[in-house]
């Protein structure tokens, strides 16, 4: 599935490591939106990145497959 990704942009995703900040995509379920937010890499498992979100709950984070669309580079997505 990654094989579409530019190189540097497979390296980036596959160097990620606990405590990295990333920019994602989070669903906000109150008004029905998905929203790119600041978020940090909790855990990595070979193909999928768990993120938390910078100041939200635990219950907001997500498990993310490392070729994800919904996972940029920090401070890239407003």
């Amino acid at each position: 599935m990654g094989e579409r990704i530019p190189e540097d942009e497979r390296l980036w995703r596959k160097s990620l490591q606990p405590g990295d900040l990333v920019d994602a995509v989070k669903f906000d379920m109150e008004y029905n939106l998905k929203i790119w937010a600041k978020a940090t890499i909790k855990n990595v498992n070979v193909e999928l990145i768990e993120v938390s979100f910078i100041n939200d709950t635990n219950k907001m984070n997500r498990y993310l497959w490392w070729y994800s669309p919904d996972l940029s580079r920090y401070d890239t997505q407003s």
